[in-house]
C-alpha cells in the first residue's frame, strides 16, 4: 500500500476530530451568546431600573463591573492567516 493511502485514514480521523471540535465550538458560542443576551435583557429590564432608583437615594452611585479579560488564541498557521497582499 503506498504511503499516501496509508496516511489517508489518519488524515480522515484528524479532519473528523477537527469537524467535531468546530461543531462543539459553534454550539458553545451559540449557548454563550444566548446566555449573554439573556443577561443583558435582565440587566436592562430589571436590574438597572432598580439600581437607578437606589442610586437616586445613595450618593455613592453605581459601580461598573470589571471588563472581561479573556482573549481568544491568535491564529498562527500560515494557511489560516489572511494574506494582506491579496486584500
Amino acid at each position: 500500500m503506498p504511503g499516501a493511502l496509508r496516511a489517508r485514514p489518519a488524515a480522515l480521523r484528524t479532519h473528523g476530530t477537527l469537524g467535531d471540535n468546530v461543531g462543539k465550538l459553534g454550539s458553545s458560542l451559540k449557548t454563550s451568546v444566548d446566555r449573554y443576551n439573556a443577561l443583558v435583557g435582565t440587566l436592562e429590564a430589571r436590574v438597572l431600573p432598580t439600581a437607578r432608583k437606589l442610586n437616586s437615594m445613595d450618593t455613592d452611585g453605581l459601580v461598573s463591573p470589571s471588563a472581561v479579560e479573556a482573549v481568544p488564541r491568535t491564529l498562527a498557521a500560515p494557511e489560516l492567516i489572511e494574506d494582506e497582499s491579496a486584500a
